[in-house]
């Protein structure tokens, strides 16, 4: 009795093990997740749709977090395509356990898109004189972007982000 019992943990360990180690290399595709991300994010910015392909979900065991990341998704409304290369963030097990919020940072790489779709889809979620300005004195131009925006325990954005750019063929 007492082997069944030592073999059944042993094996419910070594199943255990291979589903962490599955899980931290190579991870776990998905496109269930889409429909509640683009819902949330219609939440706040209504004019905006959003397309995106699988999900990949890679669990870091040591910090109890899942990093989420999905490639090649697009950001639309009406007439403005922005391609992005891809979209990454890391939520926290415990507070997402806790119905906190536990998104700590996003990662966030661009492709080539035309900088005055850029400035249409900024100026569709906050418009300003500004932004207006710049986009009737651009004619053409490409841009880049790599973005790091962190948050704090409230969901709110904290004001030590990183964005990075290039700009081609500027007129």
């Amino acid at each position: 009795m007492v082997k069944k019992f030592l073999y059944f943990v042993a094996s419910l360990i070594i199943i255990l093990s291979i589903i962490v180690f599955y899980l931290t290399i190579i991870g776990y595709e998905t496109d269930k997740l889409n429909q509640n991300i683009k819902n949330k994010i219609n939440e706040n910015y209504p004019k905006l749709n959003i397309e995106l392909e699988k999900i990949n979900l890679l669990l870091n065991p040591f910090n109890f977090t899942i990093k989420l990341k999905t490639k090649n998704p697009k950001i639309k409304s009406k007439d403005i395509n922005i391609d992005i290369q891809e979209v990454s963030t890391e939520i926290n097990i415990l507070a997402f356990l806790k119905k906190e919020f536990g998104i700590n940072n996003i990662f966030f790489k661009s492709n080539k898109n035309s900088i005055k779709d850029v400035l249409k889809i900024f100026r569709l979620n906050q418009d300003s004189p500004q932004l207006y300005i710049l986009q009737n004195i651009l004619k053409s131009g490409l841009i880049t972007v790599n973005a790091k925006i962190v948050f704090d325990e409230k969901g709110r954005v904290k004001n030590n982000y990183e964005i990075f750019g290039n700009i081609e063929n500027l007129s």
